[in-house]
């Protein structure tokens, strides 16, 4: 994973070390309150991803990782 770290977005808070659903859900309400002081707006969507896996196609998957050059594990 550590060589993987510089190649996520800062915003992925799935799976990684010191990162958690209560992190993201504190990130976003502090994004959405500084859009609302600044007289902004905020839509939200939200929807269930938990079976994004199954429809993934691992084969694909796995060569993409192999081309981020990360050691076999």
């Amino acid at each position: 994973m550590p060589s993987l770290e510089p190649l996520l977005c800062v915003n992925l808070f799935v799976c990684r070390p010191g990162r958690s659903t209560t992190r993201a859900l504190i990130s976003v309400q502090h994004k959405w309150l500084r859009t609302l002081d600044n007289k902004g707006s905020v839509r939200a969507l939200f929807f269930d991803s938990k079976k994004t896996f199954d429809i993934v196609n691992h084969n694909i998957l796995f060569t993409k990782v192999k081309n981020f050059d990360v050691s076999r594990c």
